[in-house]
């Protein structure tokens, strides 16, 4: 039986990994959907947003104008314990490049 972990700490850890070194542009950020651990597999889903708005004030008023809006869906599962070497690292294409992590870096922020 697997456990959710959605709204704890290790959650909230990743989230703020993935908003800090993940997601692009001043407006980007992470939402986990999914967070499970059943025995040692780690089960995700995450959305990563790039998003990057423009603004500027002109005449007393604020224009804004959004430059890239891109979400990108992160989805997989993991042993902890014993991690597949095929599995271990994501490359996101953004609109600024394209952004590698490692599951290592997750299973870190879970259980750090």
């Amino acid at each position: 039986m697997s456990d959710n972990l959605l709204g704890t700490d290790k959650a909230n850890a990743i989230e703020y990994f993935l908003d800090q070194n993940v997601a692009q542009g001043n407006e980007g950020d992470a939402s986990i959907e999914r967070l499970e651990i059943d025995g040692t597999v780690l089960s995700f889903r995450f959305q990563i947003k790039h998003k990057q708005v423009f603004k500027q004030k002109v005449i007393g008023r604020t224009i804004k104008a959004t430059v890239y809006d891109v979400t990108t869906p992160v989805e997989g599962r993991v042993d902890v314990k014993a991690p597949n070497p095929n599995d271990v690292t994501f490359g996101i294409d953004t609109p600024v490049g394209t952004i590698t992590f490692s599951i290592r870096d997750i299973i870190a922020a879970v259980f750090a």
